[in-house]
């Protein structure tokens, strides 16, 4: 599996100032197959500094689940 690009991100509109959340759509290329996956991702800037990104994919993708 590999990312070829993030399009159509937009931002959501939330009251909390030190989390951002937005929603794009990924485009992947899976067994040389291109696909389009909606996501949602949002960055949080932590107290102590950090930031924190985490990322959902909306949709299941057909991809085979490796064990690590």
């Amino acid at each position: 599996m590999k990312v070829i690009e993030i399009k159509n991100i937009a931002r959501k509109d939330v009251p909390i100032y030190y989390r951002r959340l937005y929603t794009g759509v990924v485009v992947l290329e899976l067994f040389n197959k291109i696909i389009d996956v909606p996501l949602d991702f949002h960055i949080e800037h932590k107290p102590t500094g950090q930031v924190e990104i985490g990322l959902s994919l909306v949709e299941k993708v057909d991809y085979p689940l490796i064990p690590l």
